[in-house]
């Protein structure tokens, strides 16, 4: 039988058998269309991560291929943007940084100048 019922469960056992066969059926067919949806999704990342780059111009246009798996439930796409969050702030931080140093060091070379 196609969805997983013997041939004896169908014919000779409780009719609600097939019912629950052919659930755990589909219920693995979603699964196995889920997977393969991943799959492709990963593969054209990495497609867009290689042959993407070739006519780039410069390192902000490059694609790059994730560095962690990408999140699927709603705990991990929130902890995603949290941790992207970070990110930004610590680069954000860091480029303040800098850029007080500059100008701390413009107004000593006009003191001492």
């Amino acid at each position: 039988m196609g969805c997983g019922i013997t041939p004896e469960q169908f014919w000779y056992g409780d009719y609600t058998y097939f019912h629950y066969y052919e659930r755990a059926e589909q219920a693995r067919q979603k699964r196995e269309n889920y997977f393969a949806w991943l799959n492709g999704v990963y593969t054209f990342k990495a497609l867009a991560a290689t042959v993407g780059n070739i006519g780039a111009k410069n390192k902000s246009d490059m694609n790059e291929y994730p560095d962690r798996p990408l999140a699927m439930t709603a705990e991990e796409i929130e902890e995603e943007k949290r941790r992207k969050y970070a990110e930004k702030e610590q680069k954000f931080i860091a480029g303040m940084k800098a850029r007080i140093s500059q100008l701390k060091a413009q107004q000593e070379r006009k003191q001492n100048g």
